[in-house]
């Protein structure tokens, strides 16, 4: 392991993660600050906006169309969702791989 990545491997302090409605709410409005409107937890999942131009493969979706749920398709027709982020999750993966190989 490289010596970078052994310093980054120890902390002398626990980390704290902070939820990002939390530190949006602490900035001050000249920051870019303001407190969250409240909405339910997935109010927007179907909405246009959140998707932009693309089309959404599992629109209209629904759990009754699953087999053990009253329907007849299978939940191995779905995406892998690792999949679907695994760009994103590369650079956390080369580094476990540098830390596991020494």
């Amino acid at each position: 392991v490289s010596a970078e990545a052994e310093a980054l491997s120890h902390s002398d302090t626990t980390m704290k993660l902070t939820p990002s409605y939390e530190l949006f709410q602490l900035l001050s409005e000249e920051e870019g600050g303001e407190v969250p409107n409240m909405t339910s937890g997935n109010a927007l999942r179907d909405a246009s906006t959140l998707k932009g131009k693309e089309k959404d493969p599992l629109e209209g979706l629904k759990l009754s169309s699953f087999v053990g749920c009253g329907g007849s398709t299978k939940i191995e027709t779905l995406p892998d969702p690792f999949k679907m982020v695994e760009k994103e999750l590369q650079p956390f993966s080369d580094s476990i791989k540098e830390l596991v190989s020494s």
